[in-house]
């Protein structure tokens, strides 16, 4: 069960406002579910009587208690609260940005911020805090030109306590991960379960996405700790956040990719259309990484460059006259050569005297002596007149 937070404004409301800064600022760029709890948080705050924990927020919402946790660690990123945990790994105290009762000009004067307390053993009270004006972005004189925010560095997995992994194991989806997790390895050490955790709380990873992780490395062979946690961390920071965005970059990363760009001699990251290629051949023709490889490299000596489109037509003749391997291919091959030669050699033992010109196929007639001397005979008459 978790931890039960008391939240309360101070005075009853029968509505909830909404500032137009979040709206104008906030609200759009981020995920439906986040608006949905942060508005909710809102409507809590105006009734000092609701006692709220993460797990009434997920019955109430429809959501899980992780995407709760993550909602709340995303609004905490944008400045409009921040989380305090205790312990146990349980949030004892929430700080929350007041909006509504701010001007655009103290907005953008970034005027000292009203921040709420949440305590475990008590009951929080609203109080004006002067020093927690950092807990409100600084205006970006270029916000309005599509800002580029780069990627906070991922630090190494930390130790969690048996009382911390007894925290997360509350959460339905992360004791259903486990489960999943240790059917596919085995029971997990104390190591194994610090990179559980870390790839689910710290890199914020959807239990999906987690399972295609494992799933991939343990297709590959490579279920340490150090590897799992390395290969997670790269997709954070390649903001791969979705089981279709991690199979094509597994994909791209896998023999038959590589053998394309060796043979190639391509040095940059393969396109999309590239890869469907390469998946068609893998998948459709089930060719092997020597098949792709040999395709390619007769690819550039006939079409003097790297054409995915030419290798496409030559994998597609292998895959209709049943290649499977390169000996397949070196028949293919004698077999042209045989046809070839059996062809050179009827035109070379071709009749004697006869020829292939179109002007010259008529019978030719043959004389003798006799037609020689009648032929003079009557070329000799023929001058004497």
């Amino acid at each position: 069960m978790t931890k039960r937070i008391r939240l309360q404004l101070g005075s009853e409301s029968i509505s909830t406002v909404i500032s137009n800064i979040f709206i104008d600022k906030y609200m759009a760029e981020a995920n439906g579910s986040y608006v949905k709890v942060y508005i909710y948080l809102l409507r809590c705050l105006s009734d000092p009587s609701m006692d709220v924990s993460v797990s009434d927020f997920s019955e109430k919402l429809d959501e899980t208690e992780k995407d709760i946790i993550r909602a709340l660690k995303y609004w905490e990123k944008k400045k409009l609260l921040s989380i305090t945990w205790d312990a146990d790994g349980q949030i004892c105290n929430l700080t929350i940005t007041q909006l509504g009762g701010m001007t655009q000009e103290a907005y953008e004067e970034e005027a000292p911020l009203p921040r709420r307390r949440m305590h475990a053993s008590q009951s929080p009270v609203l109080e004006e805090d002067v020093s927690d004006a950092g807990l409100f972005p600084a205006k970006d004189p270029e916000a309005d030109i599509a800002p580029v925010i780069a990627p906070a560095p991922v630090v190494k997995a930390p130790n969690y306590t048996p009382s911390q992994i007894a925290s997360l194991k509350e959460y339905d989806d992360f004791e259903q991960l486990l489960d999943y997790v240790e059917n596919k390895l085995g029971t997990l050490n104390q190591t194994k379960l610090n990179s559980l955790a870390f790839i689910y709380e710290i890199l914020d990873m959807n239990s999906d996405l987690i399972r295609y992780l494992y799933d991939y490395c343990a297709f590959k062979g490579k279920t340490g700790s150090a590897y799992l946690e390395k290969i997670a961390i790269d997709w954070k920071n390649k903001e791969i956040d979705t089981v279709d965005k991690a199979r094509q970059e597994t994909f791209s990363r896998s023999k038959e990719c590589a053998a394309v760009k060796n043979s190639f001699g391509l040095q940059r990251s393969l396109g999309g259309l590239e890869l469907q290629y390469i998946s068609k051949w893998c998948q459709e023709y089930k060719m092997t990484p020597d098949l792709i490889r040999e395709a390619c490299d007769r690819t550039l000596i006939r079409a003097n460059k790297p054409d995915f489109t030419y290798a496409d037509s030559i994998l597609k003749d292998w895959f209709n006259k049943n290649v499977t391997e390169l000996a397949d291919v070196k028949k293919l091959d004698e077999e042209h050569r045989n046809v070839a030669s059996k062809t050179r050699t009827r035109q070379s033992t071709a009749a004697p005297g006869s020829s292939t010109n179109k002007f010259t196929q008529f019978p030719q007639r043959t004389y003798t002596d006799t037609d020689y001397e009648e032929i003079e005979r009557k070329k000799l008459a023929k001058n004497k007149l």
